[in-house]
């Protein structure tokens, strides 16, 4: 599908999804490079029966140096939306091959076509940036988890086509956090009593 502007990340998206035939989704940004076998652990993580999986992601890692980008977003201490960039030793009791996460990046991010649109799709007031986070949240407010597939590895040559800091990131970051006040703040809450925990 081609357009002739560039109407952005949620746009081009919900455009192809509203073209798409089959029950899944896979959302991928245009600098990746795809690893041979990454999309069976995140569509099986996605279709497990254990189930209540929502949208999965990956392991991402740098084409300049191969260093991880990726394995989820979280929110720091600070209040702040960041990148995971390790794999935990021991991700999830019940499935070591699975991280659960806060958010995972829209760069891939692989969901049934049924929640995608059950959530409005990809929210068009953000601008290449904090939508795939957005979506993420509306599908764990509907009691659906967000994953990591460990095993599933993608490079990403990482903002190629945008840079990390502009006018419309801090637009993004203000719509996003003026939508999720109480869960942004719920979530900053634990991360402060784990880190008093640990002293």
């Amino acid at each position: 599908l081609r357009s002739e502007v560039s109407r952005g990340y949620a746009a081009n998206n919900n455009a192809a999804a509203r073209q798409a035939k089959g029950e899944v989704l896979a959302l991928l940004n245009n600098d990746l490079l795809l690893q041979a076998g990454w999309l069976p652990p995140m569509l099986d993580l996605l279709l497990s029966p254990q189930g209540k999986v929502g949208v999965v992601g990956n392991v991402q890692r740098r084409m300049a140096d191969g260093s991880i980008d990726h394995t989820g977003v979280a929110l720091n201490a600070r209040g702040q939306l960041e990148h995971l960039t390790h794999i935990d030793p021991v991700p999830d009791p019940g499935n070591v091959r699975r991280a659960m996460r806060l958010a995972v990046t829209g760069a891939c991010m692989l969901l049934r076509a049924a929640d995608f649109w059950a959530c409005g799709g990809l929210d068009e007031q953000y601008r290449n940036g904090a939508e795939d986070v957005d979506v993420c949240f509306k599908l764990r407010e509907r009691g659906l988890r967000v994953c990591v597939a460990l095993d599933s590895v993608v490079q990403h040559h990482v903002s190629l086509s945008r840079g990390r800091t502009s006018l419309d990131n801090e637009r993004n970051s203000r719509l996003l956090f003026s939508r999720w006040r109480a869960l942004l703040k719920q979530e900053l809450a634990a991360v402060w009593l784990d880190a008093l925990a640990q002293g």
